[in-house]
């Protein structure tokens, strides 16, 4: 009995230690209006941005910076979340999701995503990714602002609010996200309130799993046989008509799996100087 229970406290302690949360700790960059945000400090190879985070007397600013399509195509057509955690944990009782993952079919984005490979070059596929946002609606989902587990969504656009978020794009295709909100929106419990309070950046990210399950047996698989129910293989790799198989298809696949992985980013603002 006394060796249960020194197990079951070895295993009690290990569960706590990993609930833990050791984030990075940053300090904003200090500034007066946002027209002086410039610099950005800090990359994250996995999820290929750039991020920083500035405050003045009254507002926290987010800006986030990326040049890499695929890592657009994940904020864009996936969705982006950035959370704010007073405890300085990774909870995600508030947060401010734009853009909003598009309510796609995935045949229906999986074509969007084969149509883009088949442009010429790198710049006109971003600048078709580019084209779309901006043709789309602006639409922002507030998540905890107004009280737990509140929900607002509102178009950007047609309806102001004190939280503000928004993408540009620069000259050279680079993707530029701000987001602005105010302190009074993050530090709302006395109990917590020690200057300190945590972010994460978090995009959606293509579900492979849910566009195996919606595809005919054995579409699209590497190296699949392409074989219809009941019929004989196909020569050719599964190529309908026979011949060599599709060389998009390897490149295709290569992108859904890196769009598989999502970007996030968690780290600790201490705002004391």
């Amino acid at each position: 009995m006394i060796l249960k229970n020194k197990i079951l406290l070895f295993v009690i302690s290990i569960l706590m230690l990993s609930s833990c949360v050791n984030l990075p700790v940053y300090k904003p960059q200090k500034i007066t209006t946002k027209e002086e945000i410039s610099d950005i400090r800090y990359y994250d190879k996995e999820g290929k941005i750039l991020y920083d985070v500035y405050d003045d007397e009254k507002y926290i600013y987010v800006n986030i910076k990326t040049s890499d399509y695929t890592s657009q195509v994940k904020i864009l057509k996936m969705g982006l979340t950035v959370w704010f955690d007073q405890k300085s944990k990774k909870n995600k009782d508030k947060g401010i999701v734009f853009p909003i993952k598009q309510g796609l079919k995935q045949n229906k984005q999986r074509n969007n995503l084969d149509n883009s490979n088949r442009l010429n070059n790198e710049e006109q596929k971003i600048q078709q990714l580019h084209n779309q946002f901006n043709l789309s609606v602006k639409r922002i989902n507030l998540i905890g602002m107004n009280g737990d587990n509140s929900q607002k969504f509102f178009n950007s656009e047609l309806e102001k609010s004190d939280i503000i978020a928004k993408i540009t794009f620069d000259t050279l295709n680079r993707l530029d996200y701000l987001a602005v909100i105010p302190k009074s929106k993050i530090f709302t419990n006395d109990k917590y309130i020690d200057n300190k309070f945590s972010i994460g950046i978090e995009s959606g990210f293509l579900d492979i799993n849910e566009m195996r399950q919606g595809k005919p047996e054995g579409g699209g698989r590497s190296g699949g046989s392409g074989r219809p129910s009941g019929g004989k293989p196909r020569s050719g790799g599964g190529r309908p008509g026979g011949g060599k198989p599709d060389r998009a298809q390897g490149g295709n696949q290569q992108q859904f799996s890196a769009l598989s992985e999502p970007i996030k980013v968690w780290f600790t603002i201490n705002l004391i100087n």
